[in-house]
């Protein structure tokens, strides 16, 4: 009585194959029936495994010693079934009668002339022998009357051999191809992205000017609308280039997965002739540069409009203080919108030194905290990084980091990012020697030179105190405000509207100077701090 089959034993049992019944029905009667799918050739002691499919035993042991090498369960080479334990290999009797029937026919059809069946089968359509070698000279198969006829001379490889060595050729080609496309698709991704930044960029700027001159004078239409036009042309030659750019990209995308997809198809190719022949044809795709930055300098322009709307801005603040000076603010009869932007950049009415914030701001009051990681090694932080202090004896050891401040950018920004809405804080100073204002996170750090402090690069803008004196400081101009010796400042931005106004804080907020721009990144508070001098984030 038989032992009963674990669950793994019959998984593994190689299925019945009447082949008597195959070669009556004409299943085996091509050389391509009797290949082995590895070696190519003719069996050589043929064996079934498990999932039906048959191979040379010395193949089909060479593969699963190549699994196991690469920690890998045996599998079929042609189904890719795994196998949990490595199956036994039998001989395959039947199959292999059939093999050598085979063999004999061949033998006996060689003595005739060549027929079209034998050059398909990858015999020399001259002699009407196997093509077993490669001329390397004559760039072709050959056989060995050929050897002797036509190539003696020539340097000659195994026809399996340069197959090898075209197939790794091939396979490192795609692998580079797939690289390519991978940065392809990585590079259209990262242009769209740019193009949508400039689109918003773009629609923004178009806002921002509407919203500008419609609080000025009607003679000042036709700029506002020759500033609109500018604004869209530069965003349409801009995003013209752009789409063009993308299109070629698009295009080189779709040529390199082309030349995949052949190379694919040119791999699984049974017939070696056939793949020697077809892979001398398959060059490496160009690959065109194709430049991703997308932007829209409108500062020539943008800025001369700037500086105009702030001095027009400037005159009508200085005329609305001669007037609230008699009314109060309150009681000006304007609209609900001109109401709302007076309330922004005008003088505020009279507010308590004993609370740190404008009453007419609590509901836009930010709390801020310094950033330690960008803190300056001289600037020292304290009372829960909201007191920054520039200290100029014991100079404190800090850990480095790419986001601190060095050489001479006596520097320090806040934790806290600024974008979109209101926002307003205050700040006490200690001496008249600082810098405060607002940053984009790419000002940069590590600079020796004057250009990286506040206000004097496109990156940020700031109110510069110094012995009595007020600078307003963008892109390194500079615009004298007047003495001025205040202690606390306050600072108000309303992102969307593109404004920054700073105030004088006594027993009243006096307006001092106000930017008006197009934000375009995120702001952090930030404070350039001179020796002995502590700034507190109020």
């Amino acid at each position: 009585m038989h032992d009963a089959l674990s669950p793994a034993q019959k998984e593994f049992t190689a299925p019945k194959v009447n082949f008597s019944l195959c070669v009556r029905k004409g299943l085996f009667t091509t050389m391509d029936n009797l290949d082995c799918a590895i070696c190519l050739d003719l069996y050589k002691t043929p064996v079934t495994i498990p999932c039906g499919h048959n191979f040379c035993m010395n193949c089909i042991s060479e593969h699963w010693d190549k699994d196991i090498k690469e920690e890998k369960e045996s599998s079929c080479p042609q189904c890719r079934r795994s196998f949990p334990s490595r199956p036994e290999l039998k001989k395959n009797i039947d199959l292999s009668d059939l093999v050598d029937k085979k063999r004999k026919e061949d033998s006996v059809k060689s003595l005739g002339p060549p027929s079209v069946s034998r050059a398909a089968a990858g015999l020399c359509s001259r002699h009407g022998k196997a093509m077993e070698l490669y001329c390397e000279v004559d760039k072709m198969c050959i056989c060995c009357a050929c050897i002797i006829k036509e190539c003696s001379t020539h340097k000659k490889v195994l026809v399996e051999d340069e197959r090898k060595d075209r197939e790794t050729k091939l396979i490192k080609m795609s692998k580079k191809v797939d690289v390519q496309i991978e940065l392809t698709e990585k590079n259209i991704a990262e242009l769209k992205e740019n193009i949508d930044t400039v689109k918003e960029l773009s629609e923004r700027t178009a806002e921002w000017l509407s919203n500008k001159f419609c609080h000025l004078l009607q003679n000042v239409k036709q700029c506002q609308e020759a500033m609109a036009q500018y604004v869209e042309q530069e965003k349409v030659r801009e995003l013209s280039q752009a789409e063009e750019n993308l299109h070629q990209l698009e295009q080189s995308a779709e040529t390199l997965r082309k030349h995949l997809e052949q190379t694919e198809a040119l791999l699984k190719k049974q017939d070696d002739v056939q793949f020697l022949q077809e892979s001398q044809f398959i060059d490496e795709p160009p690959l065109k540069e194709v430049p991703l930055t997308v932007t829209l300098d409108l500062d020539t322009k943008v800025t001369a409009v700037t500086d105009l709307v702030s001095k027009i801005s400037k005159l009508i603040l200085e005329d609305l203080q001669k007037v609230t000076l008699a009314a109060d603010i309150h009681e000006v009869q304007d609209s609900p919108k001109e109401k709302r932007c007076t309330e922004d950049i005008s003088v505020i009415s009279a507010v308590s030194t004993k609370s740190p914030i404008g009453e007419c701001y609590q509901a836009q009051y930010r709390p801020l905290s310094f950033d330690p990681h960008t803190a300056h090694k001289y600037i020292r932080l304290s009372c829960e990084n909201r007191k920054a202090e520039h200290i100029s004896m014991g100079v404190q050891k800090v850990p480095a980091h790419e986001a601190r401040f060095e050489g001479s950018c006596w520097q320090v920004l806040c934790a806290e990012g600024l974008e979109g809405g209101k926002h307003y804080w205050e700040v006490d100073i200690s001496h008249p020697w600082v810098y405060l204002g607002v940053a984009y996170s790419s000002i940069k750090r590590k600079e020796k030179d004057k250009q990286w402090y506040l206000g004097m690069n496109k990156d940020s803008w700031s109110l510069r105190l110094n012995k009595g004196c007020c600078f307003a400081l963008h892109g390194g101009k500079e615009e004298r405000l007047g003495e001025h010796d205040y202690k606390r400042i306050g600072l108000f931005l309303d992102y969307p509207a593109g404004i920054l106004i700073f105030y004088g804080v006594g027993s009243k907020l006096n307006h001092l100077h106000t930017f008006h721009t197009v934000f375009s990144q995120p702001l952090y508070p930030a404070f350039w701090i001179g020796e002995g001098v502590s700034v507190t984030l109020l």
